[in-house]
């Protein structure tokens, strides 16, 4: 653990000196080349004017006609990284070794608003894939507003540290040590009136905060503990005396030219540091002490696509569009007495007529080439209508061309991430082998991702639960499952039926069917419930339609089994509507309910009567 003396002097030296962490350049650069691909905010910055063949000029009039398509095709690609955080088979739980789950339910209700309103599997739903793609070297840091201990609990909230603002920190065996974050705000100073940028830094500790506030007035108190200062960067009292109330100051620079800051002391012993960095994906360049966004694979078909659009808006814009060239009469003027000549009325002023043309014309052909009618022409000869105006004909084939390439390096980008462009590609025509390996390289590409994702969880809930003094024999449980469910509703309704044309278990093809329900009720808790219960009760379930007729055909089987199985939606629906709450109670009470109208049902049936045998599709399924 870092002693106070430590951390008080790789404070100071991180002030005076402006240290930052060997990578800081490396993952601040990052972050701004992807926060312009992310959010197109700045994206011209990134569009490379060709020096040899175009001028300033041309390159601000090419700058102008590009719309970039960065924005959309990054979202496409992060859209399926909010996957993982809404599966509902996560297995996510916390135990306490003694309680009665008074603790477990405080502990809930913290973590249902730490972000907001908003529970903390929300926002990491949210916003860790979010930081992930546009700043994978941030931290996020439990933070708490001041409270009265005596009769309030903690409230812990999220807060995020940028790149740019994690100036300075170390790991040890891949363990956060301390983390100093700088920021910056406009403050008033109350001798001038005029605003000033104050800074601010924060040293984290598995024990404690450091902050030092720059200091913006020259107040008696100021020029007081100024007096007392020693020469250095020293505070003025022992670092070793701790208090609610520490306090001490020390200056930055040199006698005639310097900062103060004051110095303040926050006690909160968490054993950890309050902070975690989201990212997952080493950077290879910094030998795997930094992370890069799970979009960096795609960064050069990004960098192309840049250069590619921008080409492409140019020869739309400049080039292909409907040109036509044109004979037309000469402009006669507004009237005899102000006849037209070239554009000019005989007071030598723009003619009104053509607006100084000289030249007749429809006046809604702006891009239309006008040339005047010969003067000469041989007697009593009229140029035909047809040889009278012209269309050209356009270079559709550049543009084409330039469409296809960016669409190419669209895919191409896709692919870099997932190795598969199945979230683009059309699936009609491709085979189920292909799907299968493409879904798995998908499966591939959100493990780690997923790994992480369980980690950060762990650590913000670990840690609300210390603030709130609730982390005492807590285990915390949040896995997710081996399968992220990514295959669509109709993908899933082909692996049912080949399935069953494959003569699959019934117990697998059961298990398709409650995947393809759940996809189905997702937002519909009460159809899902209504599913579950019927499936439950429903016999011959997964079976095929000729074995169950088989089973009809046989006294091997109970009546109640052929009763239920061929009057299944009828019971339900009856007894939906006749027992209030009926999906709601326990299977045994549920199971006495359903046997007792099944029983009514037979005694209705003439005698020796076999009940017909109907096939109808489960349209709950």
């Amino acid at each position: 653990m870092i002693t106070p003396e430590q951390a008080l002097s790789i404070l100071q030296d991180t002030i005076k000196y402006k240290r930052r962490h060997r990578d800081y350049e490396r993952v601040t650069t990052l972050a701004d080349l992807y926060h312009k691909l992310i959010s197109g905010e700045g994206i011209e910055s990134l569009l490379q004017q060709f020096s040899r063949r175009e001028s300033d000029e041309e390159f601000q009039q090419r700058k102008a006609l590009t719309v970039q398509i960065t924005e959309p095709l990054a979202e496409s690609i992060k859209s399926p990284f909010y996957r993982p955080g809404r599966l509902d088979n996560i297995k996510r739980a916390l135990y306490y070794e003694q309680d009665n789950g008074t603790k477990r339910e405080e502990l809930e209700e913290v973590l249902a608003k730490f972000w907001g309103n908003e529970h903390l599997e929300k926002y990491l739903g949210t916003r860790f894939v979010d930081l992930n793609f546009s700043d994978p070297n941030a931290f996020v840091l439990v933070d708490f507003e001041e409270f009265d201990y005596r009769s309030e609990k903690a409230q812990p909230y999220p807060y995020e540290i940028s790149s740019h603002e994690a100036i300075n920190y170390e790991y040890r065996n891949n363990t956060l040590s301390w983390l100093i974050c700088h920021t910056t705000k406009e403050v008033q100073n109350p001798d001038t009136g005029r605003n000033r940028k104050q800074e601010r830094y924060y040293m984290y500790t598995p024990d404690f905060v450091l902050t030092a506030t720059q200091v913006v007035d020259t107040s008696d108190t100021v020029a007081y503990y100024y007096d007392a200062l020693e020469e250095g960067l020293k505070p003025v009292k022992d670092f070793n005396v701790w208090g609610d109330n520490f306090a001490g100051w020390f200056k930055n620079g040199s006698d005639n030219k310097f900062d103060r800051f004051t110095l303040e002391v926050y006690q909160h012993n968490a054993g950890r540091v309050q902070a975690t960095r989201v990212g997952y994906k080493l950077d290879n360049q910094t030998q795997g002490r930094t992370f890069l966004s799970p979009m960096h694979a795609a960064l050069p078909y990004f960098m192309k696509l840049i250069k590619s659009v921008s080409e492409l808006d140019l020869s739309v814009s400049l080039h292909v569009f409907p040109q036509k060239s044109t004979f037309a009469e000469l402009c006669p003027g507004v009237s005899e007495t102000q006849v037209c000549k070239g554009g000019k009325d005989p007071f030598g002023k723009t003619c009104q007529k053509c607006n100084g043309s000289g030249i007749q014309y429809h006046k809604s052909s702006q891009d239309m080439m006008v040339y005047p009618l010969p003067a000469k022409t041989p007697a009593n000869e009229v140029i035909p209508l047809s040889e009278r105006q012209h269309y050209h004909e356009l270079p559709i084939h550049i543009v084409q061309w330039l469409d296809n390439y960016v669409d190419k390096l669209s895919l191409k980008a896709i692919k870099a991430v997932y190795n598969s462009d199945i979230i683009e590609r059309p699936q009609f025509g491709t085979t189920a082998t292909e799907v299968n390996e493409n879904k798995e390289e998908m499966h591939n590409t959100f493990f780690p991702f997923a790994e992480r994702y369980s980690t950060v969880y762990r650590s913000l809930t670990w840690l609300c639960a210390k603030f709130t003094d609730l982390a005492d024999g807590l285990e915390i449980v949040f896995e997710f499952p081996s399968d992220y469910k990514l295959k669509s509703e109709r993908q899933m309704l082909e692996d049912l039926k080949a399935a069953k044309d494959s003569g699959a278990s019934a117990f697998l093809v059961q298990e398709i069917e409650n995947d393809i329900a759940k996809k189905r009720f997702a937002d519909d808790e009460t159809a899902y419930k209504k599913y579950l219960t019927k499936t439950r009760f429903t016999p011959f379930i997964g079976k095929s339609e000729s074995y169950i007729a088989a089973l009809f055909m046989s006294n091997d089987v109970r009546m109640e089994d052929k009763v239920l199985y061929n009057y299944v939606d009828t019971i339900f629906d009856d007894l939906e509507m006749e027992v209030p709450g009926f999906f709601d109670l326990s299977y045994d009470r549920q199971s006495v309910i359903v046997m007792e109208r099944v029983r009514q049902i037979i005694s209705e049936l003439p005698k020796a009567a076999t009940p017909t045998l109907t096939f109808t599709e489960n349209a709950d399924a």
